[in-house]
């Protein structure tokens, strides 16, 4: 498709094969669930700026960005996946994830340090997810579909985020139904 000018982005953006039905629709579940949080996120923006320290200060405005800027990124792949556009629809998964390690994950390890607790099974592997995992699958999901191949491999790696936490809310609901508080 090279050599076509302002037609090359429309017809990589062409609707999906039927042989990716299953695919679209996991990203078109993974984006809805990534926006309703997002949304719900928006409440949580911070507008106190009265951190100890200026590198808190920085932090929290950052994290306020990301905030701000996640549901655009996820109502992004939302609409790509419902057109069929997979290709967008998992990079603009994958630029979600990416943003949430760059503005939120990295500043907590300049903060505080590598995640990694021998003694806390949990948070060490939650932060090693969080710190190694996401950016990783961000950056193979953006390779993958940028070259179109391995779709469903490139949709997985770029959902890695909301898969991994979405997965852990399971785990604690049935847990409680199971055995109660």
């Amino acid at each position: 498709m090279r050599g076509k000018g302002p037609m090359t982005v429309a017809a990589d953006s062409t609707a999906a094969p039927s042989h990716h039905y299953w695919l679209r629709i996991g990203l078109m579940v993974v984006a809805a669930l990534e926006l309703m949080d997002a949304l719900a996120s928006l409440t949580t923006i911070s507008l106190d700026s009265h951190a100890a320290t200026a590198l808190l200060r920085l932090a929290q405005t950052l994290l306020n960005v990301k905030l701000a800027l996640a549901p655009l990124a996820a109502a992004a792949a939302l609409v790509f996946a419902v057109l069929g556009w997979l290709r967008p629809a998992v990079l603009a998964l994958a630029a979600f994830a990416f943003m949430g390690w760059a503005l939120d994950d990295v500043w907590s390890i300049v903060i505080h340090g590598f995640g990694f607790r021998p003694d806390q099974y949990y948070g060490s592997v939650d932060a090693f997810a969080h710190e190694v995992l996401f950016p990783l699958g961000a950056l193979l999901g953006v390779g993958l579909a940028l070259h179109g191949r391995h779709l469903a491999w490139a949709g997985f790696f770029a959902s890695l985020p909301p898969l991994f936490n979405w997965t852990g809310v399971l785990l604690f609901a049935v847990s409680v139904m199971m055995h109660g508080f």
